[in-house]
């Protein structure tokens, strides 16, 4: 039987596939549509891509300290300092032992 492509050409089909997956499962995580995983395949705008991730803001994350996206610094870092905060009261609570 004459196949135009090489079990070659199928193993790298079936890496990039593997890759694509958790891409697209990280860019769901933090709020974006997993589409853009494709910009994988195309050739520096993967790395544009890859800063656009790097330093935009998770909408995830903006759900996450309060959901206003006109947030500035200070405003989270209290939120974040008032949960680890809580977070530290309840490691001290009699019965929890740390390592700290």
């Amino acid at each position: 039987m004459d196949t135009p492509f090489s079990p070659l050409h199928w193993l790298v089909v079936l890496i990039l596939a593997g890759l694509l997956l958790p891409i697209q499962r990280i860019l769901r995580r933090v709020g974006f549509s997993g589409w853009w995983c494709l910009l994988f395949f195309i050739p520096f705008a993967n790395f544009v891509g890859l800063w656009m991730l790097a330093f935009k803001r998770w909408p995830t994350v903006d759900k996450a300290v309060g959901g206003a996206d006109d947030l500035g610094v200070e405003k989270r870092v209290d939120i974040l300092l008032q949960q680890l905060s809580e977070l530290q009261a309840a490691l001290q609570k009699p019965g929890i032992k740390t390592g700290l």
